[in-house]
């Protein structure tokens, strides 16, 4: 017999959009079964990290009158530039969206908590998912939280965001994946409060090309919405070779383009934020189905890197979700007679594209997918990060300019806008063999870390992981699965503003 300190019909892990998603619309069809969801974060929306333009209509359909409580701001004008390394180009954009509409992740993951709670689901802040129990047939029928309570339910559904670590654990133990693999991105965010002259509410800004170089995938966004604000950042794809390159700071070198300084100029800083994010598309997919429960959101990976959203993603997945369990059925074949699946399939050959042709053909083949050509039956695989990430031995080192403390910064003074509250326990970061990272030519983790996290001092191997702002990029980059991220203590970590 297992023991649990509570029991609940469904227990859900990630109170982000498509968790909370899956609580309200499971309630929407049988207001009597007991909902749990659980979250690391210490409060409603607290380390939620997204762009964050949002497709409106799966919300619209989930929450009709969710505008009466979510600030927002219509998608006005809807802009994409190649950059140069001073200069830029306006090009056409295929993927103009001026039915979206521009949102704090933050706020509107406070206000779908709200609501959930409103409708009777126990939403649970502070408590992070340590590890699943199993029942005498191999199916997960609980989780162990960080604290040791142990949660009981008839059914799991796990929607932790990018690389959760129970999803992980979930997927390698029953072989989700197959011989599917995903690739990833990491997104280094920052928020800024513009001037009345610079501020132009509803635009939307994208751009490709400098400073990443012509075999790293990724780009930048500027979204301008609220009260003079801008969320802007770059997106650096993590299958790169370069084992100096910091996308960091490559996100600061970003912002010196005249076309994004100009933006800045007499602006103030307010926000730092890194997340990294599931890039592969429909054909990275794992199997939906685990036994005991489900895999949605970004846990199983549904962002659409093509169309550069994914929030409406997670929440269609959590409405399908719902449909499933209500109708007994199999998620999978639910996903597959559905809206969402269409729209992955339109969208499934832009990004592996990248991997395949390079860059500047890449953009090509993206517009002729845009145009139609995705309807030719054809599917790039998509390549494992791991098996790409052998760093290069001889690249060419990567240098950066210092910052200049106004238009860019470092790593220290970064992280004071995260507001951390740092972890009283031991390191949640486990190194399963320090000395591989001791004895590598160049050590890539103090790069790719966009906390500061790892240095190496004297060839010793520091982990600061007080730093740590759960961005998973170690997780993800170290080359030999050496770094295991295990969440820390419950409500630890940074805590985004609410704005």
């Amino acid at each position: 017999m297992i023991e649990f300190d509570m029991t609940t019909d469904v227990l859900i892990v990630g109170a982000g959009p498509a968790g909370l998603s899956a609580a309200i619309s499971i309630k929407q069809g049988n207001p009597d079964i007991g909902i749990t969801v659980l979250d690391k974060a210490a409060e409603a929306g607290g380390q939620l990290v997204s762009g964050s333009v949002i497709d409106p209509k799966p919300l619209d359909q989930l929450w009709p009158d969710w505008r009466d409580h979510v600030p927002h701001q219509n998608v006005i004008q809807d802009e994409l530039y190649y950059l140069g390394k001073t200069k830029s180009l306006q090009l056409p954009n295929l993927l103009s969206d001026t039915d979206a509409v521009i949102v704090s992740i933050n706020q509107l993951g406070r206000a779908l908590s709200s609501r959930a709670e409103n409708m009777d689901v126990d939403v649970l802040y502070g408590f992070a998912g340590q590890s699943t129990i199993l029942n005498h047939d191999n199916e997960i029928c609980g989780v162990v939280c960080g604290d040791g309570t142990r949660i009981g339910c008839g059914t799991l559904i796990l929607a932790e965001g990018c690389f959760g670590n129970l999803s992980q654990d979930t997927i390698v133990r029953y072989n989700l994946r197959g011989d599917r693999h995903q690739t990833y991105g990491l997104g280094i965010k920052e928020i800024w409060r513009l001037t009345d002259k610079q501020f132009r509410s509803g635009k939307v800004l994208h751009t490709i090309g400098k400073p990443l170089d012509y075999s790293i995938h990724g780009g930048g966004w500027a979204y301008h919405y609220g009260d003079n604000l801008v969320s802007l950042g770059l997106i650096t794809a993590l299958d790169y070779d370069n084992p100096t390159i910091s996308p960091f700071d490559e996100m600061q070198e970003w912002k010196t383009n005249p076309l994004i300084a100009d933006m800045l100029e007499g602006a103030k800083r307010i926000s730092y934020q890194a997340r990294c994010l599931v890039e592969g598309g429909l054909q990275s997919l794992p199997k939906l189905d685990f036994p005991g429960g489900y895999l949605i959101g970004d846990s199983a990976g549904f962002l659409n890197a093509g169309r550069i959203k994914g929030i409406h993603t997670s929440i269609a997945s959590g409405m399908l979700v719902a449909k499933a369990i209500q109708g007994k059925l199999s998620l999978q074949s639910v996903f597959e007679d559905s809206d969402l699946y269409q729209e992955l399939y339109k969208y499934r050959n832009i990004r592996p594209s990248f991997s395949a042709f390079g860059k500047i053909p890449a953009i090509l083949h993206s517009g002729f997918q845009m145009l139609g050509g995705w309807r030719l039956p054809y599917t790039f695989p998509c390549p494992s990060d791991r098996d790409r990430d052998q760093y290069s031995t001889d690249a060419q080192p990567r240098f950066y300019k210092a910052p200049d403390n106004k238009l860019t910064f470092d790593k220290v003074s970064s992280l004071a806008l995260s507001s951390i509250q740092a972890p009283t326990g031991a390191s949640h970061l486990l190194i399963k063999d320090v000395t591989i990272h001791e004895e590598r030519i160049q050590e890539p983790a103090p790069y790719y870390c966009p906390a500061g996290v790892y240095e190496m001092v004297n060839k010793e191997f520091i982990v600061n992981h007080e730093n740590c702002i759960h961005c998973k990029a170690c997780a993800i980059k170290d080359p030999d699965g050496n770094i295991v991220w295990t969440p820390p203590e419950g409500a630890s970590g940074p805590s985004y503003e609410n704005i």
